[in-house]
């Protein structure tokens, strides 16, 4: 049975998006790198990099030229996504915790052992100290962020007279 899944929603389906890189020479030709988490954010660093200029100030992508290059490098423990302002998800090597700011369900899936993203492990009791380090990884994220302020509703135009 195929599952439409919306964009708006924070599942793999909708969030994975295959990232393809064909580096001059071809360099590791056909190498698939499914360890690093990345993100889209990384493609100005990495732009950046490969043109020898410095990135714009306060990025918080990563440079991926020296995974594309095949070199060692220290790398991200987690990336976030954020769907419409109200919900984000926080995805780590092993899970990915998803909350939406006006639903109390939480949600935490286990991507080693249920990619699909079939059962809600926040609920469990063995789960809790898994859910309160990603809220706590989501929650030191928000923090360190630089928010735009919201627009300001319009007033309301008065019928002309």
């Amino acid at each position: 049975c195929h599952k439409k899944v919306l964009k708006g929603y924070l599942y793999e389906q909708a969030l994975k998006v295959p990232l393809i890189v064909s580096l001059p020479g071809g360099g590791d030709s056909g190498r698939i790198d499914r360890r690093h988490l990345v993100s889209g954010l990384d493609l100005a660093p990495t732009l950046c990099d490969f043109a020898d200029a410095a990135p714009p100030p306060r990025m918080r992508g990563y440079s991926l030229r020296p995974l594309l290059e095949g070199r060692p490098v220290e790398w991200r423990e987690f990336v976030v996504a954020e769907s419409h302002i109200v919900g984000r998800a926080i995805r780590t090597a092993d899970y990915k915790y998803i909350a939406y700011s006006d639903d109390p369900v939480d949600q935490l899936f286990d991507m080693k052992n249920d990619p699909w993203e079939t059962r809600n492990l926040a609920a469990e009791g063995a789960s809790a100290a898994i859910v309160e380090e990603h809220r706590r990884l989501l929650a030191d994220w928000e923090a360190a962020l630089e928010k735009a302020p919201l627009p300001k509703k319009a007033p309301k135009k008065r019928p002309e007279e």
